[in-house]
């Protein structure tokens, strides 16, 4: 059993993984509530994301976590919530899916070339997911493959090309 709907004039097809017409006709209106903007029926209301990440910066604050890091927090969260707004994404649990996470992610190369850079932003990520399982936001943080670094580590100057540094800092004082 599948769904199917047009969105911005394109197809969408999406698998209910239901077993009856009636666990369909439930997925059905699950997706039509959130296309239409409107609250899901719940037991407790859906938060949505931007909340979340503010929640979580004023944490981060809290805790003493350098300024610098804020800034590269606030700058990645930022960039995952207009991802997922343009996705139709606005809450926590509709965000921080397997799904969204990996269309976010597929992205960072072109942002990102470096491999140790991404695999910092995927550490930072899965920092924020985990925050919103604690805090009760999701019931399960999203499980994203390792990104593999393919950049050696930075090797120290060896004895030839520390001495040349130093010849070159002598030379400009000079100057």
């Amino acid at each position: 059993k599948h769904l199917r709907w047009t969105m911005g004039g394109k197809q969408f097809r999406k698998k209910t993984g239901a077993r009856s017409w009636a666990g369909a006709e439930e997925v059905k209106r699950a997706v039509e509530a959130q296309l239409t903007g409107k609250v899901p029926e719940s037991k407790t209301a859906a938060l949505l994301l931007s909340q979340a990440v503010e929640t979580f910066l004023a944490n981060k604050e809290a805790q003493g976590v350098e300024v610098p890091v804020q800034k590269f927090y606030a700058r990645q969260l930022k960039r995952l919530l207009v991802f997922s707004e343009t996705r139709g994404l606005f809450t926590v649990r509709d965000a921080i899916t397997l799904d969204n996470l990996m269309s976010y992610r597929a992205a960072w190369p072109a942002l990102y070339p470096s491999s140790g850079t991404r695999a910092m932003l995927q550490k930072r990520l899965n920092h924020f997911c985990r925050f919103c399982y604690d805090a009760g936001y999701i019931t399960r943080v999203p499980r994203l493959s390792t990104i593999k670094i393919d950049e050696p580590e930075t090797e120290p100057l060896t004895e030839a090309e520390y001495n040349t540094v130093l010849e070159h800092a002598k030379g400009r004082r000079g100057r």
